[in-house]
């Protein structure tokens, strides 16, 4: 059995936790809890698609980042990995403006490089079924292949949330 821990302790969402969506008896036990004193809400994600890095090229002016990504599929509900770009623009996001099929924007800090390349791994993302709008301990799972799963909250105060990821191996 695999477990895997990640906690969310302000308003941004978790790590993604890689899944092994190829395991022939496909089951992810999905678990979130609450610290003590936590006032916060949270929803679990998941997605579909692979965590593979695709290298593309990126201008910005000012905090608008705008990748160039050939049919990357997103929306504005979905997130990016950004890496190797510079110091203080690597990270996950969600796209803020969908151009085409073939650009989006990032909302970034106002610092480094004006473009270049770099490695973006777009990822549609999906609310699960049960597991959303929490503010008490659940648990729920996942029947289905998917590649990663994270928690993320839509409302914070202040406290931490924790998800355990559960998955047998097989």
């Amino acid at each position: 059995m695999r477990v895997a821990r990640v906690l969310v302790s302000a308003n941004a969402p978790s790590p993604w936790v890689p899944v092994n969506r190829l395991q022939q008896s496909f089951s992810v036990d999905l678990g979130v809890l609450f610290h003590t004193g936590a006032s916060l809400t949270v929803k679990a994600q998941y997605t579909l698609d692979i965590l593979q890095p695709q290298t593309c090229t990126w201008t910005r002016s000012g905090t608008t980042l705008t990748v160039n990504l050939p049919n990357h599929g997103l929306s504005t509900a979905d997130s990016v990995i950004a890496q190797e770009l510079a110091a203080g623009l690597d990270g996950t996001y969600t796209p803020a403006s969908i151009v085409d099929a073939n650009n989006f924007t990032l909302t970034v800090t106002d610092t480094g490089p004006l473009g270049g390349q770099g490695k973006f791994t777009p990822l549609r993302v999906f609310d699960h079924a049960s597991l959303t709008g929490l503010t008490a301990r659940a648990s729920g799972s996942l029947g289905s292949p998917v590649s990663a799963v994270r928690l993320i909250p839509t409302a914070y105060v202040s406290g931490i949330a924790e998800l355990v990821v559960s998955q047998a191996r097989g």
